[in-house]
């Protein structure tokens, strides 16, 4: 009898949680669905969803309230999914992920946009051009629909939401690298010249220089590429070591084979003939590398 009351105990226990969260996300959910009703309409707050609104003046709402019903959604699934094999420890889980859904999608619509209106600004100026000022986001319908997506992406899969604060920060961070790089280093010569098209072997060398040498080792990568897809490449490139030369560049040797099986220069003499590819601080840069008859 002490058995049996036990196992029902337990058994209660169990398939208490799951039934409990089932039904909190299901009220969660009518809840959220209702606030897209016209009966809303009076509670400024949440006149959003319609695109009439934003919160402090620049981020939609529908941002975090698709995000709150993404969070709810997936908290539903888990809590079918799981339903014979409960784990308590996902308890907390279950009734906060609608509100941490709510607040990745506000924060994943704030990323995106910031991304967006730098990238905007960006074009314009280097088209040299004004940026426009804007106070908030578009409300068109199909902005807003994209808005929806993001924040529902995000709360119905918190790992879409830790990807994109990781590729920010990344991108964060190596843009500063990249700009000292893009101002702090030099090629010389910044056109590379071979003699004679059916001459002997030749080697010219480009010496890339950096105005700060802890940046020497960021030239990872270096190669050759022809303009020509329908001819051989005669080109091969090869980085000098740095403990052969100064810590404030590096040498990037090239040499130029015109004997090569199926080479031939391009026709047009004002085209380069290949390309030098340089891969610095994880940037490429192409120098001109031309066959002069």
């Amino acid at each position: 009898m002490t058995a049996n009351l036990s196992t029902s105990t337990r058994a209660h226990t169990h398939f208490g949680w799951p039934i409990f969260f089932a039904v909190y996300d299901i009220l969660l959910l009518a809840f959220l669905l209702s606030l897209a009703l016209p009966v809303w309409d009076w509670w400024d707050l949440l006149r959003d969803i319609k695109g009439q609104e934003a919160f402090a003046g620049f981020i939609p709402l529908i941002a975090p309230w698709g995000g709150a019903l993404g969070g709810v959604m997936i908290s539903l699934v888990g809590a079918a999914d799981h339903f014979h094999d409960w784990n308590n420890k996902w308890n907390v889980w279950h009734f906060a992920r609608p509100f941490l859904g709510a607040t990745s999608g506000l924060m994943a619509l704030v990323i995106v946009a910031l991304v967006l209106k730098v990238a905007e600004t960006d074009a314009v100026s280097q088209a040299g051009g004004t940026a426009a000022t804007s106070q908030s986001l578009s409300r068109e319908p199909e902005a807003m629909a994209l808005y929806f997506i993001i924040g529902f992406a995000v709360g119905f899969r918190d790992s879409v939401f830790l990807e994109l604060v990781s590729r920010v920060l990344k991108v964060i961070f190596a843009s500063g690298a990249a700009d000292k790089d893009l101002s702090t280093w030099n090629a010389d010569p910044k056109e590379v010249e071979f003699r004679g098209e059916n001459g002997n072997y030749a080697v010219q060398m480009v010496r890339i220089t950096f105005a700060d040498a802890s940046l020497a080792p960021s030239l990872t990568e270096a190669s050759a590429y022809i303009t020509e897809p329908k001819t051989s490449n005669p080109f091969r490139v090869a980085i000098v070591p740095t403990e052969a030369q100064n810590p404030n560049y590096r040498d990037v040797k090239i040499s130029y084979l015109p004997s090569t099986p199926g080479w031939k220069a391009a026709s047009d003499p004002t085209k380069p003939d290949g390309i030098l590819r340089l891969s610095i601080v994880g940037r490429e840069s192409d120098i001109p590398l031309k066959v002069i008859p």
